[in-house]
């Protein structure tokens, strides 16, 4: 084979015409070749792609997919095997028929069953378990069994789970993961186990849910309905009302409308997501609109479950029940004083740590994920230890709580009882402090970056049905905006100076654009 080595992400562009290679083999791990840029570029190259990944997981592996690879290797690369594999994978690139109408989510999905029939992959890669959006694709020996997601099944399933912009993936190597159970009540789940509390302690751990709604008539029975469920309900009239009050106060679920004024449900939906302090909340939309199709989007976008308004109650209570389900197994076990297996995509961390903190629970808390292992203990719901250990790297005290705090996808268990010996590396301060000055000083972190790539960046991927969406709801001199921010591919002070604003209304404009999804940077 004849090979070019391109270690500077500036060059590559210029290489790849030079040299016209058949196969791109990208090391994503590799500081500076990695970048959102090189990304981009080389998923809109007609060359296929291979990504070379530090390790086997279903995100990394989704991710790869979704940057159009067609194949994934993993480091350290230079085993002979690895040769073989590329002079097999050029011959049948070269054999492959192309077919001229594939869209670009037919040939991401594609890639995948060629992937695990090369690899002869076998388990089930999940998207959001646990959830009512959760979708599954079963493989045996590397062939596709069957795959679902909402209504949809086979191959248009799995396109579909590929696109979930903010999914929680998962590749399991069981074929018949266990279908999620469903809650009848808030003190009884479908197997009959159930939870028997005075009324002092329902009063003090029985589900907080908001509901948002404009529409006044609407919010009362929604409250009354959830309220005689046994939540403890909080209202909101907008939007932005939402995100305030749940930023005053953790809730377990919040059920939105999608149309309202001021701030609408999509937009609240990606302010709470875009928050370390929130987005962690489950969110279940209620519609006029009974589609199918905004339902899948709703799951792209990141809301655990979304139904139309019927008027009856009984299926906005089970939609709700079935939501903080996993939640509520959790906290009989912990009520129980049994071990809890935790999943922290599943039920929250915070939110867990906070269950911890409300029944005084005394244990200790080990998870892991592809990254790293996770220990946390606590006495009388109090953290009294943590330790983080990724990369081989050990860290204790408040920054190993922190660590700990972003592993969205780890899971373990928490054990009851009091460890013997003194908590090495131990950590003061309460529960709610240790999570609102980690989650500050991550929003802080995510907000420097975005402002930096802000001020520089000068080309956006549009989502072509919020950005009609957009332009036919905002005022007209932010439509103006944004659709030159979309066409012109200048920088957005550029951008507020061509259209006479100032530079800080710009950079705000561009933000809420963020926000609800209608653009995202390049290369994310």
């Amino acid at each position: 084979m004849q090979f070019c080595g391109v270690s500077v992400p500036a060059q590559v562009a210029a290489q790849v015409a030079a040299f016209k290679p058949d196969l791109i083999l990208l090391d994503r791990g590799s500081p500076g070749t990695a970048t959102g840029e090189v990304i981009t570029l080389l998923r809109s190259s007609a060359v296929p792609l291979v990504l070379l990944l530090a390790d086997s997981s279903g995100r990394e592996l989704i991710r790869a997919l979704q940057a159009h690879a067609v194949e994934v290797m993993h480091r350290p690369f230079g085993d002979p095997e690895h040769v073989t594999h590329i002079t097999n994978l050029l011959r049948e690139l070269a054999s492959r028929t192309r077919v001229g109408s594939a869209t670009w989510e037919d040939q991401v999905a594609q890639n995948l069953l060629d992937l695990a029939r090369r690899h002869k992959l076998q388990g089930t890669l999940m998207v959001n378990r646990g959830t009512p959006f959760e979708g599954r694709v079963v493989f045996k020996a590397g062939q596709l069994q069957r795959a679902a997601y909402g209504p949809l099944q086979g191959f248009e399933a799995v396109r579909e789970i590929l696109q979930a912009e903010d999914g929680l993936f998962e590749l399991d190597d069981s074929l018949n993961v266990p279908r999620p159970r469903t809650a009848k009540s808030i003190t009884q789940l479908e197997d009959g186990q159930a939870i028997h509390l005075s009324a002092a302690d329902t009063a003090d751990i029985r589900p907080r849910l908001l509901a948002v709604d404009d529409e006044p008539d609407m919010l009362f029975l929604i409250s009354k309905h959830l309220e005689r469920a046994g939540f403890e309900v909080t209202t909101a009239v907008d939007g932005r009302d939402a995100v305030e009050k749940a930023l005053q106060s953790p809730f377990d679920l919040v059920v939105a409308d999608l149309s309202m004024p001021r701030m609408d449900g999509w937009a609240m939906l990606k302010t709470l997501k875009a928050d370390h302090r929130t987005r962690e909340v489950p969110v279940v939309f209620v519609s006029a609109h009974d589609d199918y199709r905004e339902s899948l989007r709703a799951a792209r976008a990141g809301a655990t479950d979304y139904l139309a308004k019927s008027g009856r109650s009984e299926i906005l209570v089970s939609t709700a029940l079935k939501a903080i389900t996993p939640r509520l197994e959790a906290l009989f076990h912990l009520l129980v004083n049994e071990p809890v297996e935790v999943r922290t995509q599943t039920v929250g961390l915070q939110w867990f740590l906070r269950a911890l903190a409300r029944l005084s629970s005394n244990g200790v808390l080990e998870l892991k994920d592809d990254y790293g292992h996770y220990w946390v203990q606590v006495s009388e719901g109090q953290p009294v230890a943590a330790v983080s250990e990724v990369q081989q790297r050990r860290v204790g005290g408040v920054p190993g709580f922190a660590r700990a705090l972003v592993a969205s996808t780890a899971h373990g268990t928490f054990t009851p009882g009091t460890p013997e010996g003194e908590a090495p590396l131990p950590i003061a301060g309460s529960m709610e402090e240790l999570i609102a000055r980690t989650c500050e000083g991550l929003n802080a972190a995510e907000a420097r970056a975005t402002e930096a790539r802000l001020a520089s960046a000068a080309d956006f991927d549009v989502d072509p049905e919020l950005f009609d969406l957009y332009c036919r709801v905002a005022p007209a001199r932010k439509v103006a905006f944004a659709q030159a921010l979309r066409e012109k591919r200048a920088t957005p002070p550029e951008v507020a100076a061509q259209q006479k604003l100032t530079p800080e209304q710009g950079l705000e404009w561009t933000r809420e654009l963020l926000r609800r999804g209608v653009i995202r940077f390049r290369g994310l």
